[in-house]
């Protein structure tokens, strides 16, 4: 068992790193290695765990998942249900919910 909270490990690792790619459970989010994600805050509250890795991307894992953290970053997985919401950059910015029950996330080291 890790001494540090999950919302804290996670905030350690972009201290540590600066920024991430970010792997979904059907695949990357952009291009892989191509999207440097900042943290804008990773908080747990009740059952739930959200991480906004830069405006306006957010995850929402219901169920607090397990993290491991491995050579090429952070793995979070055994959540509940995932919800990932985003929006486009540029003229659109038409708001994107993606809902997974199972999988991995991967904050991956750039």
């Amino acid at each position: 068992m890790n001494v540090f909270s999950l919302d804290r490990r996670i905030k350690f690792f972009f201290l540590r790193h600066r920024s991430c790619g970010l792997k979904l459970p059907n695949g990357w989010f952009g291009r892989p290695y191509d999207n440097g994600l900042s943290l804008v805050e990773a908080e747990v509250h009740d059952d739930a765990l959200i991480i906004e890795p830069d405006h306006p991307l957010r995850l929402i894992f219901h169920g607090i998942p397990t993290l491991e953290s491995k050579a090429d970053g952070l793995h979070l997985a055994n959540f509940d249900a995932l919800v990932f919401e985003w929006k486009e950059v540029g003229g659109d910015q038409r708001p994107h919910r993606e809902i997974y029950t199972s999988g991995e996330v991967h904050l991956v080291v750039q």
